[in-house]
């Protein structure tokens, strides 16, 4: 993380730290199939970015990023599943250095392009950033959420505003068995009140 930390630092540098880029984008946690989870299962999700090369900015592309995603720990763990593996449709051959930091209830994750300025110019401008796997640890409702003071950085070493961020919510169910179980001890427990209840009448 520190690497990429410092390669971050150094994009900016050679920008001359530039003004931040006022297009605004948004970074969207998607589930690819469900938002639902039982407890010691996993469900994956994408990371995006969307809102580059907007009408204020149709040069503004992303080279580097620092995401931090925050959660529960006590609902679930999240961690990386894969990276992208290029930056929106850059074409030009180059190297993604690629990094993780993992705390509790945290996962950060950075990446950086080596490609030149002008190779971004065929970068889309909204892709997946990574997919993540999301277990379930105990029942109940848990989000996994975006920091919005994550850092992104353009093309040119300038910094790239987070306008928004939608964060996933994530609802834990307990396990199959457990359910089963649970609804079997209230369907003896109900039979039990209505013997007991017939033999007073």
């Amino acid at each position: 993380m520190k690497f990429i930390k410092h390669l971050l630092a150094c994009v900016a540098a050679v920008g001359l730290l530039a003004h931040a880029a006022n297009a605004a984008v948004t970074l969207s946690l998607t589930p690819v199939t469900s938002s639902t989870v039982s407890v010691g299962d996993s469900v994956q999700y994408y990371l995006t970015i969307s809102g580059l090369k907007g009408v204020d900015n149709p040069n503004t592309a992303l080279s580097g990023y620092i995401i931090d995603l925050e959660y529960d720990s006590t609902k679930v763990t999240v961690s990386l599943s894969s990276y992208l593996t290029s930056f929106g449709g850059v074409t030009e051959t180059n190297s993604i250095a690629v990094d993780t930091y993992t705390a509790d209830g945290l996962l950060s994750l950075a990446a950086v392009s080596s490609a030149s300025s002008s190779a971004f110019s065929s970068q889309v401008s909204s892709f997946t950033l990574a997919t993540i796997t999301v277990t379930g640890q105990s029942a109940g409702s848990a989000s996994v959420s975006i920091n919005s003071d994550s850092s992104l950085s353009d093309q040119d070493g300038n910094t790239v505003a987070v306008g928004s961020v939608s964060d996933a919510a994530v609802t834990v169910v307990p396990e199959p068995s457990t359910a089963a179980f649970v609804g079997l001890a209230g369907l003896l427990a109900v039979m039990r009140f209505r013997r007991r209840f017939a033999q007073v009448g």
